[in-house]
């Protein structure tokens, strides 16, 4: 496997070294041209596969933010009069919905023939950023809203403290 990975690592080097050629022969342009064209895809395609990965790491990465849950009372309620659970439901709806359907959309990527995937891959590239996107800002919503809890408690630890110390 490494003779193939460096291999597709020496492609865009010789396509370059192909190019230059083909200026000084120009009857090879169009082999040259066609050669370039399928590097360009198969690098794209590859870049794909990583972006797949990436996403769960990302995903992850969003899930992680709700383990700040774990100090805040199921029932507790913000200053606005909104308790934690009523501020996240909604969003962790539209996530749950947004792991759904990057799940599948990952799941018909996989499935896809290889040639399919390198004359796709331009689409796929831009399917698989903007669940990147969803993800990284689905946590920072997260992030927010705990926030606004775990801030709360503790401004509440520190009157109590105060309360204490005046004693």
């Amino acid at each position: 496997m490494d003779g193939v990975n460096s291999l597709a690592e020496s492609l865009p080097g010789l396509a370059r070294v192909l190019d230059d050629i083909s200026k000084i022969h120009p009857y090879v342009a169009i082999a040259v041209g066609a050669f370039k064209v399928v590097i360009e895809l198969e690098v794209k395609r590859r870049d794909n596969d990583k972006k797949v990965d990436l996403l769960f790491l990302e995903m992850k990465n969003m899930m992680s933010a709700l383990l700040q849950l774990q100090n805040v009372r199921p029932n507790h309620i913000g200053r606005d009069g909104v308790t934690i659970g009523t501020r996240l439901e909604n969003l962790l709806k539209l996530t749950a919905d947004d792991i759904k359907q990057c799940a599948n959309a990952c799941d018909t990527y996989m499935k896809k023939r290889l040639l399919v995937k390198v004359l796709n891959s331009g689409a796929w590239d831009e399917t698989l950023k903007e669940y990147v996107r969803t993800f990284a800002d689905r946590k920072t919503a997260f992030v927010f809203a705990v926030s606004i809890h775990t801030g709360m408690a503790v401004d509440n630890a520190n009157d109590k403290l105060d309360q204490l110390m005046t004693r």
